[in-house]
């Protein structure tokens, strides 16, 4: 996440809003994929390949192993 934050100082953001929502979004999936060993570059070919055939890509590693009851501190 230190890259994420050290990338969006030195690029100096985005000149719209619509470029920030942009990279949000990428840099949110890139640390999705850190936190569960996937390579973000096939995660995202895969996600722009749905989006072109017209079907929704598969997402169901983002939830596989995740519980969903309530844990103790």
């Amino acid at each position: 996440m230190v890259r994420c934050v050290l990338w969006r100082k030195c690029s100096l953001g985005t000149a719209s809003a619509q470029g920030n929502r942009w990279v949000e979004r990428v840099l949110s999936r890139k640390e999705t994929c850190h936190l569960h060993v996937r390579a973000t570059y096939a995660v995202l070919v895969d996600a722009v390949s749905s989006f072109f055939h017209g079907h929704q890509p598969d997402l169901s590693w983002i939830t596989a192993g995740v519980s969903t009851s309530s844990h103790p501190l």
